[in-house]
């Protein structure tokens, strides 16, 4: 890649970073966290519909706009959603609503994809597509579900953080910035000195110098974003070398995943919706494995601390 096309890279993943960030601030102050929501399930929407392309790449047929319908229903089907929505609400029946919407989204799913190949006649690769249909919905559905968890994991009435919404959006940027400054940093440690190929059969542009790089840079980050917003996030300094080192790991994986289906695909991109990067879903991969592994990290490190962020139970 030459260096002119490094610099508009890097402008571009700037102003989408700023998009993302203004999104946030909109949030916070205008307590219209609908706009948030409304993000996610965009994000979950067409990275399925790029992943379904992919799979059609393939040769399957999978049921697309099932997917898509289900991926997202899948995503918004929280417990955290519904409470928002319905703050009088007992936790108990939030969750039971929330339940009820994925156990709605699986029926739909399952209904539909057996009626659409029995109308079909079983013509084609029946197993092939079904299976690119399943995989879809819990890899945007399941996984993107934790942008929503991500979201409320401070509580209201918290009494160990002052501003429990400030918390929430800080923590689901640090998300962000984790999985993909450090996929930023093992961009160009890697271009400057990779030379031992990470796994060349599926990134073969991935070396292990980049990754390392990465690694380093997301506990960095990590411990930075720890000191400066200690406050807020009621962080103890140590939460961000765990937090950044986690997620410059898992923003890692998620990049290898899907660079994998892509490699399998035969596809340079996902898409071809962002110009320089590709597809939403070439955007999004380091995050979709992030954001579980951030809101499992925090809740374990809450635990282990005698809900020091949050108290137990609350």
């Amino acid at each position: 890649m030459s260096d002119g096309a490094v610099r508009t890279r890097v402008l571009l993943g700037t102003v989408m970073m700023a998009a993302a960030v203004a999104i946030f601030v909109l949030d916070y102050f205008t307590g219209l966290i609908y706009f948030y929501y409304l993000f996610v399930a965009f994000l979950v929407g067409w990275g399925a519909h790029e992943f379904y392309s992919m799979a059609e790449a393939r040769g399957s047929k999978p049921h697309k706009y099932l997917g898509v319908f289900c991926a997202v229903m899948l995503a918004l089907s929280s417990k955290e959603l519904v409470t928002n929505f319905f703050p009088r609400m007992e936790a108990g029946s939030a969750r039971g609503v929330a339940e009820l919407g994925v156990m709605a989204a699986i029926s739909i799913l399952m209904v539909g994809v057996f009626a659409q190949q029995i109308l079909k006649r079983g013509s084609g690769d029946s197993f092939a597509d079904i299976s690119a249909t399943f995989f879809g919905v819990i890899y945007l559905g399941f996984l993107g579900s934790f942008f929503i968890k991500i979201r409320h994991l401070y509580h209201e009435g918290n009494p160990h953080v002052a501003n429990y919404q400030l918390a929430n959006l800080l923590f689901v940027m640090l998300v962000l910035v984790g999985t993909k400054g450090g996929d930023i940093a093992a961009f160009f440690v890697g271009r400057k000195w990779g030379r031992h190929k990470l796994i060349p059969e599926i990134s073969p542009k991935k070396s292990w110098e980049g990754a390392i790089g990465g690694l380093v840079f997301g506990t960095v980050l990590g411990l930075i974003w720890a000191v400066a917003f200690s406050g807020v996030l009621r962080f103890r300094w140590y939460f961000g070398i765990i937090f950044g080192l986690t997620l410059a790991f898992a923003g890692l994986a998620g990049d290898l995943a899907e660079s994998l289906i892509k490699r399998k695909a035969a596809v340079k991109d996902s898409g071809h919706l962002i110009p320089m990067f590709g597809g939403l879903l070439d955007v999004i991969d380091a995050p979709l494995f992030g954001a579980p592994a951030a809101y499992y990290l925090w809740l374990l490190l809450n635990w282990l601390t005698d809900g020091y962020m949050r108290p137990l139970g609350q």
